[in-house]
């Protein structure tokens, strides 16, 4: 069981887990400017763009020629890794679309021609 404690500064928070080894734990919410830049440090990416206002919950488009041949799951996998132990810790949900540059370009043209 875990249970979550708000402490101050509002942007931080203690986790206890009620087990034989319970730990108390800091968690920074993170910007999404943060959840980025790490992004970008492990992945190359072509295109990037990660919202979250509550800064624990975000969306994420990466487009990356290191998807290209890959599935979904493996793409997810890359973007979970690049995270580390933020998405344990700081990140509560994580939506993900990654694309090659191919697909990305694909879904622009389609989306214009829905404009017009």
């Amino acid at each position: 069981m875990i249970a979550i404690i708000y402490t101050q500064p509002l942007y931080k928070r203690t986790i206890l887990q009620d087990n034989a080894h319970s730990t108390n734990k800091t968690l920074q919410f993170m910007h999404p400017n943060e959840v980025k830049k790490l992004l970008s440090t492990h992945i190359k990416c072509d295109h990037i763009e990660v919202y979250g206002e509550d800064q624990r919950h975000y969306e994420t488009l990466v487009v990356s020629s290191e998807f290209e041949g890959l599935m979904k799951i493996k793409r997810h996998r890359l973007i979970y890794q690049a995270l580390g132990d933020h998405m344990v810790a700081d990140i509560h949900a994580l939506s993900i679309k990654a694309m090659t540059p191919e697909e990305y370009q694909i879904l622009n043209q389609q989306s214009q021609d829905n404009k017009n």
